[in-house]
């Protein structure tokens, strides 16, 4: 799979880690921000990773926070992250620069 350059958008690098989830069968789940007025906000719990990934073939489950290659992680995603990794769920911060990792994991190399 071709890497997308490291300054990649996050709605283009969510669609390339979304591709790859499904080409490895798992299940995604993506809350969409709605529109307020001129504001946009995603309802639920503030700092909510961006996706839940589910595996169909007995790889896990993946909590993921998408960042642009300069993104930062606000402080309710750092609470949040904390929580999960605490709790003993499996979170990650990926970034365009991490494609391989990534697509490792997803394919189940990385367990």
């Amino acid at each position: 799979m071709a890497e997308r350059v490291p300054d990649a958008s996050e709605a283009m690098f969510q669609k390339d880690v979304v591709r790859l989830a499904a080409m490895y069968e798992w299940l995604v789940h993506h809350v969409r921000p709605g529109r307020y007025g001129e504001f946009y906000k995603t309802d639920g719990l503030p700092g909510m990773p961006d996706l839940i990934l589910i595996s169909l073939r007995n790889r896990g489950v993946i909590f993921a926070e998408l960042k642009t290659a300069k993104g930062r992680l606000n402080e309710n995603q750092l609470i949040v992250g904390k929580a999960l990794m605490q709790n003993g769920a499996e979170y990650y911060v990926w970034r365009p620069g991490n494609m391989q990792e990534i697509a490792d994991r997803l394919a189940g190399k990385l367990l």
